[in-house]
């Protein structure tokens, strides 16, 4: 029966409910079934057999009147009296011919069928000997009357006997569709007593099955459960459990295995709250520190800030001034390039001076042999050539002061050459120099933009920095409101650990000296101040290992 212990509850309740159902709807349905065959029984003795039966005494009756009327009739000398007679006759064979088509209608059997048609032809007969008699009636009464007892009479007594033969075989039916009514009448009641006595028996060991699985699966009584579970509700986790023996999968064994562990976890969280308040405060004093720190330092990061600042104005103004002698030294090497080209233009010019001094040169030496050889053929003309001698020794003075001043401007020419060719030396000695400069001072420059682009990204790192720190100020200011929050949080938990009621047992001691020893010297502080919760002595032998999964089943 573990299957069934190992049920829930509604599933139970559900099977055994379901079937008690079973079981009544099989007496209901045995009852209905019952109930339909009584039902068609009495429909058809009611709305049949009787209705024939009613028929054919009613016919009979009309057939016993006319009979009687017809007699009547023969009897009477009042020819008024006869006629009416003969109307009532006429009259009640015509509700036994309406009589007859009603009972057409409901013939079903063969054996009925028989029969009727013994009453239709037997009617048909005594139609006949109407005729005849109400003939014989008009004429001779002696004849007629002698008609009626041998003819009429036993025709008329003939259609009696089928109307009496389908009266009989209609009421033997109707009494054997009443005994099989009370024969399924009393089956029924049989079937019906049996299935009930057998629903009483399941119902009642179903009830005892699953109040006892109930009370096994509770572990004690339900209100006995109700009080252990109101007293662990309100915080009592140290009530006493009573437990069956050998129970070790019921509710209340749970329960007690609930209460031992909690009152266990709460003691470890008693601890742990009174570490977490001393905890906090410390992060608290931490915390503090650490913004009065950030404080400082934001200070000295602003401070550094203004420095970089400074500097970064004195890079600029560096930079702007390499950036203006840049200008001049590359100004000066382009002058000192153009001063180089023009002076070996002047070189060249000088020599072209120098050479062409050597053509006058070479003309006043040419003009003084000529001004020579014009004296000379003076001297030969003797008086005529006094005047062409004195030109001539004028010419030749000219000429030779010519030749002085050739010769000294070809000195001054060589001399201002050389003086050129230095100059150029000394121009293409310094354009190296001028370049080199040129170059330095464009290094000076782009070193110095670097500069200045290393302080702004300087400068952007310690304005982060700056923010940063106000930043972490501002955090640690954060933490210790929330280390004030958390440390109240847990002097409030405190407080509602003062509702439990713990019970004392070695696991709860363990977790607790556990929990201190991992503190040092502080846990053991921690542990000297814990709140003073009731304990209650408890079976410490408890198993613990309760499977959480067991109260699925309730």
């Amino acid at each position: 029966m573990n299957w069934f212990h190992n049920m829930k509850v509604h599933v139970k309740l559900a099977i055994g409910y379901g079937i008690i159902l079973l079981l009544m709807a099989s007496i209901l349905l045995v009852g209905i079934r019952s109930m339909s065959s009584m039902s068609d029984n009495t429909n058809d003795i009611v709305a049949n057999r009787y209705v024939k039966v009613a028929l054919s005494n009613d016919m009979m009756a009309n057939a016993l009147n006319n009979g009687r009327l017809v007699r009547n009739m023969l009897l009477e000398t009042n020819p008024a009296d006869v006629e009416k007679a003969r109307q009532k006759v006429e009259q009640l064979r015509e509700e036994n011919k309406e009589q007859l088509a009603r009972m057409d209608k409901l013939i079903e059997s063969p054996k009925g069928r028989e029969v009727f048609d013994k009453i239709v032809a037997a009617r048909e007969v005594l139609s006949g000997k109407y005729t005849e008699l109400y003939a014989l009636m008009s004429k001779d009464h002696a004849q007629a009357t002698i008609f009626l007892l041998k003819e009429f009479a036993p025709a008329n007594n003939a259609f009696i006997g089928a109307l009496d033969e389908m009266s009989k075989m209609q009421a033997a039916q109707m009494q054997q569709s009443s005994k099989e009514a009370l024969d399924s009448a009393a089956s029924a009641r049989n079937l019906m007593v049996t299935i009930g006595i057998v629903a009483l028996v399941v119902t009642v060991l179903l009830a005892l099955a699953i109040i006892r699985s109930i009370l096994r699966q509770l572990g004690g009584d339900p209100s006995y459960a109700m009080q252990v579970v109101a007293r662990v509700a309100d915080g009592d986790l140290a009530v006493p459990i009573k437990l069956s023996g050998g129970d070790t999968s019921s509710l209340l064994y749970s329960i007690k295995g609930m209460a031992h562990r909690l009152s266990d976890t709460l003691a470890e969280v008693s601890s742990m709250s009174e570490s977490i308040g001393a905890a906090s405060e410390e992060v608290s004093s931490t915390a503090s520190s650490l913004a009065q720190t950030a404080s400082e330092l934001a200070s000295s990061v602003e401070e550094t800030s203004a420095s970089v600042e400074e500097m970064a104005s004195t890079v600029t103004q560096n930079a702007d001034n390499a950036r203006v002698t840049e200008g001049i030294a590359s100004k000066s090497a382009d002058s000192a390039t153009q001063s180089g080209k023009a002076v070996g233009d002047m070189v060249h010019a000088m020599k072209e001076i120098a050479s062409r001094i050597t053509v006058i040169n070479d003309i006043a030496n040419k003009t003084d042999l000529l001004a020579i050889n014009a004296a000379i053929e003076a001297a030969r003309a003797g008086e005529h050539g006094k005047g062409f001698a004195t030109v001539a020794v004028e010419v030749r003075k000219l000429a030779e002061r010519s030749q002085v001043a050739a010769k000294e401007i070809g000195d001054l020419a060589g001399r201002s050459v050389s003086v050129a060719e230095r100059a150029g030396v000394l121009l293409q000695e310094m354009l190296p120099g001028i370049d080199q400069t040129a170059t330095l001072v464009q290094e000076i420059s782009a070193a110095s933009r670097e500069q200045r682009t290393g302080i702004d990204q300087i400068n952007t790192a310690v304005s982060q920095i700056s923010t940063g720190m106000q930043s972490s100020a501002s955090s640690a200011e954060e933490l210790s409101s929330t280390s004030e929050e958390l440390s109240s949080a847990a002097m409030q938990l405190q407080d509602l650990m003062q509702q439990f009621k713990l019970r004392s047992s070695r696991n709860a001691r363990k977790g607790v000296s556990l929990h201190m020893s991992g503190h040092g010297a502080g846990g053991a502080r921690k542990a000297a101040a814990l709140p003073s919760h009731v304990m209650h002595p408890d079976d410490d032998d408890f198993d613990e290992g309760v499977d959480d999964d067991k109260f699925s089943k309730y």
